[in-house]
């Protein structure tokens, strides 16, 4: 492997979510603190945060793998990661600070039969701080050098 940003020598139709451990983990943390914790005599602030936590971790390992599944292989994978990465600091930003998103979000997912709740805790930012950890993370996985990584 390379240390270009641009080279895609890494299998095209390799999932990166799928190759990460702690993807992995933060997904089985979110399912369990979803469905099991946060319905518990343990749910209160904690139980909301690790959600938050684990889904920024793992949002934009999960938006690359879609863009690249549904062919946007334009870019390299370093680049959508970068833009998966922002979408998610730009979701959860309007999640948590606009009426307006989280209703549209809210009805989204009823539309598809999804019942959620979004809890108005601008607090919950502080998840965010998982973003540089999973671009230096997709730079571990994929052999960018995150020192020299692209403008």
């Amino acid at each position: 492997m390379t240390n270009n940003a641009d080279s895609e020598d890494y299998p095209r139709h390799e999932r990166i979510l799928l190759r990460d451990h702690w993807c992995l983990i933060a997904i089985l943390v979110l399912a369990v603190n979803d469905h099991w914790l946060k319905h518990s005599s343990y749910a209160g602030v904690v139980s909301g945060k690790i959600s938050d936590f684990a889904g920024v971790y793992y949002f934009p390992f999960l938006l690359t793998d879609i863009c690249w599944m549904i062919g946007l292989r334009s870019l390299a994978k370093w680049r959508v990661m970068q833009l998966a990465s922002v979408i998610t600091a730009l979701i959860m930003l309007g999640l948590k600070l606009s009426p307006a998103v989280r209703l549209l979000y809210l009805k989204s997912l009823g539309i598809l039969g999804i019942h959620a709740h979004v809890v108005d805790d601008a607090t919950d930012l502080v998840s965010l701080v998982m973003l540089p950890l999973a671009l230096k993370r997709f730079c571990t996985l994929t052999g960018v050098t995150c020192s020299r990584m692209p403008d």
